[in-house]
């Protein structure tokens, strides 16, 4: 029974931890979202919606390779549709930034699961100033997807 007990507690610091961190990102608390979803993790790292947020926390305050990080131990960890979206949006919204490196790793983590964004991850490396890189790249998804419009546009 006096384990149970701890364990139960244990839980609801995780849990409280959790949903302290939602609470602060939807109250524009970046940094403190951080810690609480750092302190969450500790004990429940294989939790991938926490990892999600930790990456919006990041990437709210502009600490994009870190919200890449953490979107990347998300997504390996569980595929989730809408963090992936929410990967997406966050390329494009660095994209609008000129934060072209970062949009293209962004891009990088879902190619695989949404070929329709290899376009986007070739754009975003080319603005990058990584055209050797795009270039294979497209080369290799041309092999693939010989009659893809938006890759053929890209090629010309």
């Amino acid at each position: 029974l006096g384990l149970d007990s701890l364990r139960n507690k244990g839980e609801q610091a995780i849990s409280d931890y959790f949903e302290a961190g939602i609470q602060a990102l939807e109250d524009g608390a970046f940094a403190l979202a951080q810690n609480h979803f750092e302190s969450h993790l500790q004990t429940a790292p294989q939790d991938a919606e926490a990892w999600a947020n930790l990456a919006l926390a990041c990437f709210w305050q502009k600490a994009y390779s870190a919200a890449c990080q953490h979107w990347k131990t998300s997504l390996k960890s569980e595929w989730l549709p809408a963090v992936a979206e929410n990967v997406s949006d966050s390329a494009f919204e660095l994209v609008q930034e000129s934060a072209f490196q970062h949009a293209a790793d962004l891009y990088a983590l879902l190619v695989e699961r949404m070929p329709q964004l290899r376009g986007s991850l070739v754009w975003a490396l080319r603005c990058a100033n990584q055209t050797h890189q795009a270039e294979q790249l497209l080369q290799g998804y041309l092999k693939q997807d010989p009659h893809n419009l938006e890759l053929r546009l890209l090629d010309s």
